[in-house]
């Protein structure tokens, strides 16, 4: 607990509508230098996934997200070098060696790192990436019913074994998705705004924000709670970046990767 009092002290509250009194940058130093390396793998996990997406904008030829722990070059250079990124990732860029292919089964290499993310954490870190998982399963089968496109094609790359996989497949051939109800409020988000991508795009970042909320044990000073900020942080700074063109491209990139 202790170990953790001064980090968690110097940290500004965050509120979701406005804009932090910290940067990423700023929050990445402090963790720097008052955490250990084991915290610090656990602050990588979100930076990771950040890189992994920033693959598929190199092959798009976007701008990447500078919040990952590799910048442009040292990313290009893993696609050669291969020994930072999980083993995972080269097998995919192995097995698909063309931007195009890499792009068109992108959702193989998102599959593969919540797996491992998943089945390799605890605590708040586990609790984060399952649900991230699910919120983007079931965005991704609301959009095939909307767009009536074939959701087993759309999930080929996840576990088939998965329960949350098998009860969203089960309904490949329903009209409507039925969702658990813990998801009802991120169905209703999306079937009220799907044609409005700005709003769709704030409304499903203030719900990550709130629903990180809710996984929060009422165990203060802990790594943990740690972890819960730095993805709130990240929530706030993709709402103050927001416009219509990226909200969209964000709304697109949690259907196909």
């Amino acid at each position: 607990m202790f170990k953790y009092y001064f980090v968690i002290t110097s940290l500004p509250k965050l509120s979701f509508t406005q804009r932090a009194d910290i940067i990423f940058d700023e929050v990445i130093r402090l963790l720097e230098l008052n955490l250990s390396q084991s915290d610090l793998n656990k602050i990588n996990a979100f930076r990771t996934f950040i890189d992994i997406m920033n693959l598929r904008k190199i092959w798009q030829n976007k701008e990447i997200d500078h919040r990952g722990n590799l910048n442009e070059n040292e990313l290009k250079d893993q696609m050669l070098i291969q020994d930072v990124l999980y083993d995972f990732v080269f097998e995919y860029m192995q097995k698909y060696e063309s931007s195009e292919a890499r792009l068109k089964n992108f959702c193989y290499l998102t599959a593969n790192f919540f797996n491992y993310v998943i089945n390799n954490s605890n605590g708040f870190l586990k609790k984060y990436f399952s649900f991230i998982r699910e919120y983007r399963l079931i965005l991704t089968a609301l959009r095939a019913k909307n767009l009536n496109k074939d959701i087993v094609k759309e999930l080929e790359f996840e576990d088939l074994t998965s329960n949350f996989v098998e009860y969203i497949l089960a309904q490949k051939d329903s009209p409507e998705l039925q969702v658990p109800m813990e998801y009802e409020e991120l169905k209703k988000i999306y079937l009220n705004n799907k044609n409005d991508p700005k709003n769709l795009h704030f409304l499903l970042l203030q719900y990550q924000f709130n629903e990180i909320d809710k996984m929060m044990d009422d165990k203060p000073f802990t790594i943990d709670q740690i972890l819960a900020y730095f993805a709130q942080l990240l929530l706030i700074e993709d709402y103050q970046s927001l416009n219509v063109e990226k909200g969209k491209e964000k709304l697109d990139s949690l259907i196909e990767g």
